[in-house]
């Protein structure tokens, strides 16, 4: 079982064709789930304990069983999605898309002004 830092890392990667720069990877996650460079870098490393990534100089690469774990996870994100979302109309699930990209928008910039 993988923790949410690591399935983003797994995310991104699998994104990137299954590599990334280290560096890169940890950008991409630490700007848009506001989490520590720290945490993402001891997820890169617990993947890599665990056989699914593999660390070199600094890239990182999924291996064949990162592969298989994240198309695991994402079948089971994909089924549990569909539930969530079953017998919404097309007009309803973008007019609910909308307003959460703008909620998102304006906690990111009240998140922004609080950190100064």
């Amino acid at each position: 079982m993988t923790s949410f830092p690591q399935w983003l890392v797994l995310t991104v990667l699998a994104g990137n064709g299954g590599a990334s720069d280290r560096g890169h990877a940890v950008r991409v996650i630490t700007s848009a789930r506001k989490l520590e460079a720290e945490v993402v870098l001891a997820a890169v490393h617990e993947l890599n304990a665990a056989g699914l990534v593999t660390e070199t100089d600094d890239r990182v690469t999924m291996t064949d069983a990162g592969r298989a774990t994240h198309g695991q996870i994402r079948a089971r994100i994909t089924e549990v999605t569909g539930r969530l979302f079953d017998g919404f109309a097309r007009e309803e699930l973008e007019t609910a898309g909308r307003v959460l990209a703008i909620v998102t928008e304006r906690a990111n910039a009240e998140l922004a002004r609080l950190a100064l």
